[in-house]
């Protein structure tokens, strides 16, 4: 007669602690069991708020497999066959293993299965295909419920997003002074500023988030790009969104804006540059290669601008510039350009952003993201698919640049109330400096220096305005 017996028990869901008082009904029944039947429990494995319907590991199932493969125990006990498997594949390797290690009793407070006899397996293999239709239905009635709710509009229940709080009936409302940083940092990203030091200013206010700990850069940006601040909800599995039945703190044409920006492949501002002029605004007069620039200890750690050649950069290596007058230099020069031509005036005459961008852009990576589909399915061939995608990358260049100059618009907006950029110049943001400098010029080209000139020379510097 077994003597060892393991008891196993799982439940996969855990409203309001729910979980672990069904687990723990499962096990006194179970006990009660091994007690009638004179058996010795000689170890209980919990598998709590685990479901075994959908793929994923289960800890204590794996336990339970290697304990039987070790010989550890001589009978199994679950409360039903349908807290062990509910798949009818992982039954049968369940069976494999069990002849195997020639382990042959599984109880259940239902009734008794001899894994040695074929009467006994297929016995389960009924309650497991019984309790695979019932997973079936109930997962099908769930993504019912859910289209459903999404149809309407409907928050999905949880976590109240950033910027909201979920009052009695469920409805999702504006949380005042959450909803005030959203709006603060949509305005700081789209007037050039980086997420980091966003980040790191919300950080330096103790402005609470919506998890403990500092601010970072990628939760500044999942909270100004996701659905919810824009009146919007997730379609269930799909990547579109649907019109929800909450008030928006930002504007539709506001959000798509901070998407694209944010995701606009190394866009300005993505992260926070040191110094003023890098990033591909300047380069060299050689090459034409980017300069790049780092602190220098015999300057003070001030910045020092070079081509840098292979294997760190691509450059030729034979071009380098004083840092701080060159930079004091180009400051200048915007300044006497907008003495002659109003950031005002050039922000009006750009005009408002295209809100009709943002809308191509996502239709064509959508269509892109089809086709990339096809050809890995190969549904199409590779000259095919090239065929194909080469008009939509032209269509998606184009669009990129229109949204590029839509940024530049952004960036000057609040130039247009009259405001003087020499006199704003000193309390604006690194990246907002950068942004206003990037948006006003095209290309800085710094010449080779003069043979002997130990000084700064600004007639080596060349700006292209836009």
């Amino acid at each position: 007669m077994p003597t060892r017996s393991v008891i196993y028990a799982r439940i996969s869901t855990s409203p309001d602690g729910e979980a672990s008082l069904g687990v723990q009904r499962q096990e006194a029944d179970c006990r009660e069991l091994a007690a009638h039947k004179g058996w010795t429990v000689a170890e209980v494995l919990v598998d709590d708020d685990v479901s075994a319907y959908k793929p994923g590991k289960r800890p204590a199932y794996a336990r339970l497999i290697e304990g039987i493969r070790a010989h550890r125990y001589d009978a199994l006990i679950v409360y039903d066959l349908d807290r062990l498997h509910r798949h009818p594949w992982e039954l049968e390797e369940f069976f494999r293993i069990c002849d195997g290690a020639g382990f042959e009793t599984l109880a259940s407070v239902a009734g008794d299965h001899n894994l040695a006899t074929a009467d006994g397996q297929f016995h389960a293999r009924i309650m497991g295909a019984v309790a695979k239709k019932e997973s079936d239905d109930k997962s099908r009635r769930l993504r019912r419920k859910h289209a459903e709710i999404a149809e309407q509009g409907r928050f999905p229940g949880g976590k109240a997003p950033y910027g909201y709080r979920s009052p009695a009936r469920g409805a999702l409302a504006i949380e005042v002074d959450e909803a005030a940083i959203i709006g603060e940092c949509a305005r700081r990203v789209l007037a050039g500023e980086s997420l980091r030091s966003i980040a790191l200013d919300l950080t330096e206010r103790d402005v609470p988030g919506p998890h403990p700990g500092p601010w970072r850069p990628s939760g500044v940006a999942r909270i100004l790009t996701q659905p919810a601040p824009a009146g919007r909800r997730h379609v269930p599995r799909s990547a579109d969104t649907t019109a929800a039945n909450w008030p928006a703190i930002l504007d539709e044409v506001t959000w798509h804006r901070l998407r694209a920006l944010v995701k606009r492949p190394g866009r300005a501002g993505s992260t926070a540059r040191r110094w003023l002029l890098t990033g591909g605004i300047s380069v060299c007069g050689i090459c034409h290669q980017p300069l790049s620039a780092k602190a220098v200890a015999r300057l003070g750690g001030r910045p020092w601008y070079q081509c840098v050649p292979p294997p760190a950069g691509d450059g030729c290596g034979r071009l380098s510039v004083v840092g701080e007058p060159f930079e004091r230099h180009v400051t200048d020069e915007l300044f006497i350009w907008e003495q002659g031509t109003h950031l005002g005036e050039a922000a009006e005459r750009i005009g408002a952003p295209n809100e009709g961008t943002h809308h191509a852009i996502a239709d064509i990576e959508s269509q892109m993201g089809e086709l990339a589909a096809l050809w890995s399915t190969k549904r199409i061939s590779m000259g095919e698919w090239l065929s194909a995608r080469d008009p939509l990358q032209a269509r998606l260049d184009a669009a990129r640049s229109v949204d590029a100059a839509d940024h530049v618009a952004a960036v000057l907006a609040p130039f247009k109330g009259g405001h003087v950029l020499a006199e704003e110049w000193h309390g604006l943001d690194l990246s907002q400096r950068r942004a206003i400098a990037a948006a006003l010029i095209e290309t800085i080209t710094v010449a080779p220096g003069r043979v002997g000139l130990n000084r700064f020379d600004p007639s080596r510097i060349s700006l292209e305005w836009r």
